[in-house]
């Protein structure tokens, strides 16, 4: 199997340009990324991440991980392609509720409000939709107390 070399070019590119668009040192999007602290400085020296290092940016950064991704010599996940969802079809309840979780800036904190959503909406989604939805807590007959 032939293996290509890595061009670090393209990500470094685009990470300078996240970076000057957030006014952020390597430093502090590292660590808000949830990575070690000389990450970002690696991979515009030349250091490949790992793809998980470019999801962690990815969301850190606000952009579709796929961007980063791609930057980075991988090939592109089909899960993060975001013109799966037409947001002409959404409703306009659920454009303003996206909208207000967009202005949440801090990464870690918008991925607990949305998962503290996902928590209430599961049951509700499992009594009406049994088989679409699987459980993410004990189910209700459970006597821990939940």
């Amino acid at each position: 199997m032939t293996q290509h070399k890595y061009d670090p070019e393209p990500l470094r590119q685009l990470l300078v340009e996240l970076l000057k668009k957030t006014g952020e040192s390597h430093r502090k999007a590292s660590l808000a990324a949830g990575l070690p602290s000389n990450a970002i400085s690696k991979y515009i020296r030349g250091t490949r991440p790992s793809r998980h290092a470019c999801v962690a940016l990815a969301d850190h950064f606000g952009v579709n991980p796929n961007e980063l991704l791609q930057a980075a010599g991988y090939e592109p996940l089909h899960f993060f392609d975001r013109s799966l969802i037409q947001p002409g079809e959404l409703s306009p309840e659920v454009k303003a509720l996206a909208a207000q979780l967009q202005r949440i800036k801090d990464p870690t904190t918008r991925r607990r409000v949305i998962e503290a959503m996902s928590t209430l909406i599961s049951p509700y989604l499992q009594a009406i939709e049994p088989q679409a939805v699987e459980p993410e807590r004990k189910p209700a007959s459970s006597t821990t107390g939940d």
